[in-house]
């Protein structure tokens, strides 16, 4: 059969046969960018793109002022790797309950729900839905058609702090960049944070049931007794048997995002591994962790006093 036809009838043949089609239309970056865009009408809110990802999507930057004027700046980074869907969900989910519970929040707000739009938008159709899929993908927005994708960066390795080139092969699953910082989308990312100064950054992955604090490109101990404390402060608010670690703990992890977030930019950072399953259409954790982050944001604590 000619190249053409099969590219034509492929996304027939997926709706067709891929059992997967129901998690495949959790993955609608339209919609997403719909949600963002209408927190605009709420007052206090502030949506902007802090710049175009590699197929020319916006990277939308979500801002919560509170009521009463702080000098506290947090981030909520959604997940680098499109497949982990709930933990781009709850980035998302949290800036809609924020937006609208601005009354007693105690800092500023800053929610970047998907970081990387390309892979994300890709989920909807990647021929074999449980493949890696970690890395933005190289493919013009115009591009329509299913193509089998596999050149492309895991952007949770292309973080500059202590960089490491994983592979000459851009289609290698953890293909960490040509350089640091190489990706349009660490670079909006860097040129963010170096125009606010944040007081934390918490981002989000799944699965593990666990907050991790850096090093991840190490396993030397990290020895500062306040961010380890804040790791553990998180774990203990979510319950559900998460527990903290240091990132390094299951496997090395250069270039990762807190890493750089706290090694570089001398900003406290920590990962939350939501869950136990890859993709949680039920949320199960979610209650949890709005539980946590609202203990933190808007409750006298020892890390948000």
């Amino acid at each position: 059969m000619p190249k053409f036809i099969l590219l034509l009838f492929f996304p027939i043949l997926i709706g067709w046969a891929d059992e997967y089609q129901p998690l495949r239309k959790l993955f609608d970056f339209d919609a997403y960018e719909a949600r963002i865009l209408s927190l605009t009408n709420l007052p206090g809110i502030k949506v902007f793109s802090i710049g175009k990802s590699h197929g020319g999507r916006n990277l939308w930057m979500i801002e919560i002022t509170p009521r009463q004027s702080s000098d506290y700046n947090v981030l909520f980074l959604g997940s680098a790797h499109p497949i982990e869907w709930h933990a781009q969900e709850i980035p998302l989910r949290l800036a809609e309950y924020l937006a609208t519970n601005r009354q007693n929040l105690r800092a500023t707000c800053y929610v970047l729900p998907i970081f990387n739009p390309d892979g994300f938008a890709y989920m909807r159709v990647i021929p074999v839905f449980y493949a890696s899929n970690r890395k933005n993908r190289y493919f013009p927005q115009e591009e329509k058609r299913p193509h089998v994708y596999t050149a492309g960066v895991d952007l949770n390795r292309n973080f500059s702090y202590h960089w490491q080139k994983t592979s000459s092969d851009p289609t290698h699953p953890y293909y960490s960049g040509s350089a640091p910082m190489s990706e349009p989308e660490t670079q909006a990312l860097d040129r963010f944070v170096s125009s606010v100064k944040l007081s934390y950054v918490i981002s989000f992955h799944t699965p593990g049931n666990v907050v991790q604090y850096p090093w991840g490109y190490t396993k030397s101990p990290q020895t500062n007794t306040h961010l380890i404390a804040f790791a553990h402060w998180m774990a203990s608010n979510i319950g559900r048997g998460y527990r903290a670690r240091q990132d390094s703990a299951n496997y090395l992890k250069p270039g990762c995002e807190i890493d750089w977030f706290y090694g570089e930019k001398k900003i406290p950072a920590i990962r939350l591994e939501i869950s136990k399953k890859l993709i949680d259409p039920d949320l199960e954790d979610y209650p949890a962790i709005q539980n946590a982050i609202k203990a933190f944001l808007c409750l006298p604590n020892p890390h948000l006093p």
